[in-house]
Parts: structure tokens; C-alpha cells; sequence
């Protein structure tokens, strides 16, 4: 499996896209189970690192 992370400038707010893959013949087996886990996964950090940008911002909605 490999995660990428790639941050960009959006305007006046930031675009932060995670993806994850997966290669194999393993991967295609086990992929329907672990997708569920990954977009989970994925979508907990994405939200640690938007709430740690916006306290270290001074963002009132952190």
C-alpha cells in the first residue's frame, strides 16, 4: 500500500488530498473489506490535520 498526501493553495483556503493505494492480487481480494477502513482512516486524519491548521491559523472555527 502507499498513502500520498498533497496540499495545495485554494484561493484563501487550503486543499488537503489524501489517497491510498493498493497493488496486487491481494489488494483486489481485500479491497472491498478494507476500503470501508481506509476512507474511515482517511477521513480521521484529514480531519486532525484540518483542525491542527486552523489552531495554528488562530481560525475561530477550530
Amino acid at each position: 500500500m502507499i498513502a500520498t498526501h498533497e496540499i495545495a493553495a485554494n484561493g484563501a483556503a487550503t486543499t488537503n488530498l489524501l489517497r491510498l493505494e493498493a497493488r496486487g492480487p491481494l489488494a483486489v481480494l481485500l479491497w472491498p473489506v478494507l476500503k470501508r477502513v481506509a476512507r474511515r482512516t482517511l477521513s480521521s486524519e484529514n480531519d486532525g490535520l484540518k483542525k491542527r491548521a486552523q489552531q495554528s491559523a488562530g481560525s475561530p472555527g477550530a
